[in-house]
């Protein structure tokens, strides 16, 4: 894992930067400097951790209709100028040559030493993956294409198989590049059992449900960050809600203590929840799954006091939740009421500038 990476976001609220240097897991010493909207959109400069030097800037591939109008709003959300945030901000920075150069190398590594030759990829396996890497290195320049050669299903498969098979610090950029082929094609995903499939592989390749005891191992923390950047692809604008992968979804992300993460972990999982919040927009969560999701915002704000971009997400995803139960007469019951009031409080004063006017209209959903 080479190089000094750095990422750079910008967007069109103009933010405060979201402060601070940051040593990332696949450096060590790389510097990451976010100045995102709320939430960074796919537009952002990446400059990636497979090639240090490599960059990518460009546009995001056109978003589906979404399957399911919002309600109309009533006159009193009608006043809102922030919310709600109705449009995901999936992870689609890409450096799609540099990606396929480390995974065709660790691959080449793999199959040329006795010990871990069984873990190299096979031939259709080969053919399977630079299927995608060519997709996707044609989606990326021009967008119009991704009607071609699209990947599907079993395109997933032949994924999730390598990640399943390549050691603990080899997989990072397989893990990667099911992320983007999530942000890009997320159709292939839509087959029955997909999603559940894609979610079982990465929490084990991540090592999610493993005792959390520091310190964690850098690899582990590259491969969970990219799980969750991964898993909030699957949250774009027109993705069709999917009651039982939900359920899944938040029953995985309940399990890891939050102070065990990093910053990359916790903007990443800011953002999932950010995501899935869009889809509530769209489509309302049963009740529980409802309120499991709202648990785990309030959780991430109550223990973030490092991070302004971080809590802007989050408080960006309690929001659009308020506006959407709102919208469809939906009620809070008087503890989980007194919960929101009593976390949007407890956000650091250092993150006023960030996040007061955000803050603000987000209370007065209660």
């Amino acid at each position: 894992m080479l190089g000094a990476s750095r990422y750079r976001g910008s967007g069109g609220s103009a933010p405060q930067p979201a402060g601070g240097s940051y040593s990332d897991p696949f450096t060590g010493a790389s510097r990451y400097t976010g100045a995102p909207s709320a939430p960074t959109t796919a537009s952002s400069t990446y400059q990636d951790p497979y090639t240090g030097a490599s960059r990518y800037s460009g546009a995001p591939a056109q978003h589906s209709t979404s399957p399911t109008s919002p309600p109309a709003p009533s006159s009193s959300l009608v006043q809102l100028k922030l919310l709600p945030m109705s449009h995901a901000s999936p992870f689609k920075q890409a450096n799609v040559e540099g990606m396929r150069t480390k995974v065709f190398n660790f691959n080449d590594v793999l199959r040329n030493e006795i010990s871990t030759s069984m873990s190299a990829m096979y031939p259709e396996e080969v053919s399977a993956i630079e299927g995608v890497f060519l997709y996707l290195g044609q989606v990326v320049s021009d967008p119009s294409t991704a009607t071609q050669n699209t990947p599907d299903a079993s395109s997933v498969e032949a994924i999730l198989q390598v990640i399943e098979r390549w050691p603990r610090d080899q997989r990072f950029p397989v893990i990667d590049l099911v992320r983007l082929l999530a942000g890009y094609c997320p159709g292939a995903f839509n087959a029955p059992g997909t999603k559940s499939r894609f979610l079982k592989v990465l929490v084990t390749a991540a090592e999610w449900d493993t005792p959390w005891t520091p310190p964690v191992p850098k690899a582990r923390e590259t491969n969970s960050y990219l799980m969750l950047r991964a898993l909030a692809n699957l949250y774009q604008d027109g993705s069709v809600y999917d009651k039982t992968f939900l359920g899944e979804l938040l029953a995985v992300l309940d399990q890891p203590p939050y102070e065990t993460f990093v910053l990359l972990q916790r903007r990443a999982l800011a953002t999932l929840l950010f995501n899935m919040s869009t889809s509530y927009l769209r489509t309302p969560f049963d009740i529980p799954q409802r309120n499991q999701h709202l648990a785990l915002i309030l959780r991430a704000l109550q223990r973030e006091k490092e991070d302004s971009e971080t809590v802007y997400r989050t408080v960006a995803a309690l929001g659009n939740m308020l506006y959407g139960m709102k919208a469809n007469k939906a009620l809070l019951s008087t503890t989980q009421s007194a919960d929101i009031v009593s976390t949007l409080q407890s956000i650091p004063p250092a993150f006023k500038e960030r996040v007061d006017a955000l803050v603000k209209e987000t209370a007065s959903l209660l």
